[in-house]
């Protein structure tokens, strides 16, 4: 219904109201009528549906107080009203939108949720999940990209993740870009839309978005819608070379790693460039082959259909070969030869100490035996002496 400064509190105009200071708003709902229109919608088994959204609230029975997305049928059911003035505004019949279901995945857990949306098989959309709709829950993203997810306010103003399942059709995937791109799918989760705010939402967007690629020739698109696609040159790349993709300048690094004949749209570009530009400019990178051993034998064989001059250039390249290896085989022998050369000259040096060492070890030997016969007989001559000096008769 609008805005407060408080829960709960009293509607401000926004028109009118000056912001002096960090101010926070809070979401003012009232009661909304009953439309008839069902958020608990069950699949029939066999039945192909115009579009097919679902919701996700948690229900834990060991704990009723638990809320997650806080999403309530009532903000629900108000968030399926815009859905439908949306697609009528886009040209939808009320027997299309008789075969919409909005169905409710209530469950105690994020794992229970994706286990019966996989189990149905054809949601289009689901909203009030988590980042983890492709993790945990185990759902399938559109395309297997995570461009299909983003978060936004929804219900008492909740930030929560809408999904674009892999299993999403045409009108799936076109009511989740307009859901994702426009202020007024934004709006869509947290209040009514008016008629004029939905058809000015699906005006179209010149985006006159100028690409020029460089290849054999200059080729220039402007693209003005995101469908529009970028028409692509004739590249040549030489059979020495390898087409790594695009970069922004001449000779520089590769931002786009895309084959030369891709499909490039508007998204595939956009980020490239500084919001606001409108020209870019893509030059082909090439690199050259590596170069493998097998790709320089060339074998000649008699009765060859070669001309003389590209005989002459077969043959020029195999003497080449032929004298890298012997080159490559000389230079192997030659450090075999220093190898065993230095071998023998540590072997002699080695000889010769230990030669000297042995010299040495000896002289020591034999000073020891010298030394320790030495004492031996200075022991004896002291021993015969004290011998005397007992024996010697004492003088009265």
């Amino acid at each position: 219904e609008g805005w407060s400064l408080t829960a709960n509190g009293e509607i401000v105009d926004l028109t009118t109201y000056v912001i002096n200071e960090e101010t926070t708003f809070y979401a003012v709902f009232k009661e909304a009528q009953d439309t008839g229109l069902s958020v608990d919608d069950v699949k029939e088994e066999g039945k192909t549906y115009y579009l097919v959204l679902g919701w996700w609230e948690v229900n834990d029975p060991d704990d009723p107080t638990k809320v997650t997305s806080h999403l309530t049928k009532t903000t629900v059911r108000l968030f399926y009203q815009n859905i439908i003035n949306y697609l009528k505004a886009s040209g939808a019949t009320d027997e299309n939108i008789a075969n919409i279901q909005f169905r409710n995945y209530a469950t105690a857990t994020v794992a229970q949720m994706g286990e019966k949306i996989n189990a149905d098989g054809d949601v289009d959309i689901v909203i009030g999940v988590g980042n983890n709709i492709n993790s945990t829950a185990g759902v399938a993203l559109y395309n297997a990209s995570n461009d299909y997810k983003f978060q936004t306010p929804m219900g008492d103003g909740t930030a929560r993740y809408v999904a674009c399942l892999s299993n999403a059709t045409e009108l799936g995937v076109s009511t989740y870009t307009w859901l994702k791109n426009t202020d007024a799918g934004i709006a869509s989760f947290v209040r009514e839309l008016t008629a004029e705010e939905i058809a000015q939402s699906l005006v179209p967007v010149d985006l006159d978005f100028k690409v020029t690629v460089h290849g054999d020739t200059d080729v220039v698109t402007t693209l003005h819608t995101k469908d529009d696609k970028v028409t692509m040159p004739e590249i040549t790349v030489p059979e020495d070379k390898n087409f790594k993709g695009f970069s922004l300048t001449s000779g520089g690094e590769v931002v786009l790693e895309v084959t030369k004949d891709a499909t490039l749209k508007y998204d595939d570009l956009k980020d490239l460039v500084a919001e606001g530009v409108k020209t870019i400019d893509l030059y082909p990178v090439l690199e050259a082959k590596p170069v493998v051993l097998e790709d320089l034998v060339v074998y000649i064989q008699t009765g060859s259909k070669l001309s003389e001059a590209e005989a002459k250039l077969a043959a020029w390249k195999e003497e080449k070969s032929r004298k890298l290896n012997e080159e490559k085989l000389q230079s192997i022998n030659s450090r075999k030869d220093e190898m065993k050369q230095r071998l023998l000259a540590e072997q002699k040096v080695n000889e010769v100490k230990a030669a000297a060492l042995a010299e040495k070890r000896q002289a020591a030997q034999e000073a020891a035996a010298k030394a320790a016969a030495a004492e031996e007989n200075q022991a004896t001559d002291e021993t015969a002496s004290a011998t005397e000096e007992a024996t010697a008769p004492v003088e009265e």
